[in-house]
């Protein structure tokens, strides 16, 4: 089992360095095994750097090398950890690097709060505090470290689904302003409206990446239009507005127009494909299933003529018929740039869709500070996704929430209550 002390919510540009003077410590209480385990680390190394992260536990010292290929971003690191370190009750993870400089290795924090899991020493380990954390000393948090030992796997705490309150002010906002801007609501199936839905806000903007120094959208539909428009926010120039965002953005537009939405996450990671993507699905009650679209490259897989949903992707990628897969390009797809126009062709089927998840809730009005922070910026860190394990593909163990129940992952509102992983 994974244990983990925060739900992955760092700021890209507010983190840990480490080096002489700063070392960190993480403390897991677990119950003592006779087996070894891994320990997770999600850290940014430095381009150029030559230095290997020094990872103390318990009494074992390890070391995690450099890596060319994984330098300038963060990503996870895996140490493995000996079985004679976890035979205690209280194990005690130290990090530190004898780097002259901040020029090494910097560590992510969730600022969210600090469950006294996380010390930080700025005296080359004399003395250690709770707070003062990330390199301007701001935070006072938890590290994003995380521990893994054989054992029994979580399943995810907040199923069945956490649906938006259909009578959210909010969602009468937007059915105002879907109406303003389209002349009128669309009509049809679930399946015709939701098409007509995704045209319309392909249409809004195009894919921005600012990036670091860049104002992040928050999860919000109509202030995304609105930063998108004004490429930025937050008293920010640039905008991170991308495929998180319009599946958001679609997500609530959806639900305001009485459609069941929720977005689905693939994992892409592998040189050049960048971390991940980020679609919505919509269930076609006339289909009685879920299809997937994507406003961001601004196309919809079909089989056959009819939706298909995210499960069906994983299942074609993972076979020798991904071909059947048809990609309807809707009425803002050409004049996207060459990388979003062509994401599809380039990673389907060999990467897109064959490790994928849910987020098991849409209620981001209700419940702002549900979202998970920046996410989009880095590799997939956040604890609340509920990943499908086909069990072909080697676990993403640092990510706690995982089921090879397809049910899990099919259910709807009328069957939600029903479900157990």
């Amino acid at each position: 089992m994974l244990y983990f002390t925060e739900r992955g919510r760092m700021i890209s540009a507010r983190n840990e360095e480490i080096w002489s003077w700063v070392q960190v410590r993480k403390t897991f209480s677990i119950e003592p095994v006779g087996e070894p385990g891994e320990l997770y680390l999600f850290v940014c190394e430095y381009a150029g750097n030559q230095l290997p992260l020094t990872v103390t536990v318990g009494r074992t010292q390890l070391q995690i090398q450099p890596d060319p290929d994984l330098q300038g971003r963060f990503s996870w690191r895996t140490v493995l950890v000996p079985a004679e370190a976890l035979g205690t009750k209280e194990l005690v993870v130290t990090i530190e690097c004898p780097a002259p400089a901040m020029n090494a290795w910097i560590l992510a924090i969730d600022p969210t709060g600090n469950c006294g899991a996380s010390l930080k020493s700025t005296d080359r380990g004399a003395m250690w505090r709770p707070d003062a954390m990330g390199y301007d000393f701001v935070f006072s948090g938890e590290y994003l470290v995380r521990l893994w030992v054989p054992g029994t796997d979580l399943i995810h705490p907040d199923l069945p689904f956490q649906y938006e309150d259909p009578r959210h002010p909010r969602l009468d906002e937007l059915r105002r302003l879907l109406e303003d801007s389209m002349g009128t609501l669309p009509s049809g199936t679930d399946f015709e409206r939701a098409f007509a839905l995704k045209d319309w806000l392909a249409g809004q903007w195009t894919h921005k990446n600012g990036w670091y120094g860049s104002a992040y959208a928050p999860w919000d539909a109509g202030v995304i239009l609105d930063w998108a428009r004004r490429d930025g926010g937050h008293g920010l120039k640039g905008l991170d507005a991308f495929c998180v965002h319009y599946a958001v953005a679609y997500v609530q537009f959806a639900t305001a127009l009485g459609l069941e939405a929720r977005m689905v996450f693939s994992d892409t990671s592998s040189p050049g494909a960048g971390d991940g993507h980020c679609i919505p699905e919509v269930f076609c009650r006339e289909h009685d299933k879920w299809g997937a679209l994507d406003p961001d490259v601004d196309v919809v897989p079909t089989l056959n003529g009819e939706p298909v949903g995210a499960m069906e992707l994983h299942e074609l990628a993972m076979s020798d018929e991904s071909e059947k897969i048809e990609l309807v390009p809707g009425p803002h797809h050409a004049s996207r740039p060459d990388d979003i126009r062509n994401f599809w062709r380039t990673l389907f089927p060999e990467v897109l869709f064959r490790r994928w998840g849910i987020l098991p809730r849409n209620d981001f009005f209700s419940h702002p500070d549900a979202f998970p922070c920046e996410h989009g910026r880095t590799a997939y860190q956040c604890t609340e996704i509920l990943w499908y394990d086909s069990r072909s593909l080697p676990p993403y163990r640092w990510l706690p929430y995982h089921s090879s129940r397809k049910a899990a992952f099919l259910y709807h509102g009328a069957t939600s209550a029903d479900v157990e992983l």
